[in-house]
């Protein structure tokens, strides 16, 4: 059954490593890879038992399997960076978001891994809480705004990161020059509803965070940028025009 596409979570004490293959159980025999981890404490491998997801559909399961497992708060991802994933349908999304999303459900309810959500902790696969989006001015003293490509975006800076604000416009072509990453967000983003349509361009109805000004800029303008294109806001509250 293991001989097909799928994905496979290695476990090790309290870290984990999303993996995917277009023959789970040849990957696995050959699992050299795993072990610059350490020895598997145990290994669990997931196939789709209709065989219909494509290659593109295993990628997108592989980053969405190791985002549940960011998302988790005690599991550590310990992939060296984070899958790139791949380009499908909203009907092929939302096929391997199932898949991935009843996986981590069996593994949660066996006490394998992923913790059991508490309080309004949102589970894998669930949208978290919306956040509104008037007076947006009011989330801290350093703000920064962005004016490029036709939209408009404002995002605070917090403990090193950028959280782009709900309200913020994101335009919605994408260039080469953003990287693979942008786009497989803006599609993960799109499908739990952060992203909505909006007339030319997109709008975020939640806050996302990014560890670096410049991967903020590339998330809203689509494209490669400097840091520099955030601009400081005066204080205390964003000028008019840049909260939707």
């Amino acid at each position: 059954m293991l001989a097909q596409r799928g994905v496979y979570l290695a476990l090790y004490m309290s870290q984990a490593y999303s993996g995917a293959s277009e023959e789970v159980v040849a990957r696995l025999v050959a699992s050299n890879h795993l072990l610059q981890f350490g020895f598997p404490d145990l290994i669990v491998a997931a196939v789709d038992r209709n065989n219909i997801l494509s290659a593109a559909q295993v990628r997108v399961a592989e980053r969405l399997l190791a985002r549940a497992v960011q998302k988790d708060g005690q599991l550590k991802l310990c992939n060296r960076v984070l899958p790139a994933g791949d380009q499908v349908s909203l009907t092929e999304y939302s096929q391997t978001e199932r898949f991935v999303r009843e996986l981590v459900a069996v593994l949660r309810d066996a006490r394998i891994a992923f913790h059991q959500p508490r309080g309004n902790t949102p589970a894998f696969g669930e949208p978290d809480p919306q956040l509104p989006i008037e007076g947006l001015a009011q989330h801290g003293p350093e703000l920064v705004a962005l004016q490029s490509c036709g939209v408009h975006a404002t995002a605070r800076v917090e403990g090193g990161q950028y959280v782009v604000l709900a309200g913020s416009q994101v335009r919605r072509d994408i260039t080469p020059s953003a990287g693979s990453g942008v786009a497989q967000l803006r599609q993960e983003l799109t499908h739990d509803g952060t992203i909505a349509p909006h007339g030319d361009n997109l709008l975020l109805t939640r806050d996302v965070a990014f560890d670096t000004a410049s991967g903020a800029a590339r998330f809203v303008v689509g494209s490669r940028h400097k840091p520099e294109i955030w601009r400081p806001l005066p204080q205390p509250e964003a000028p008019g025009g840049l909260v939707h």
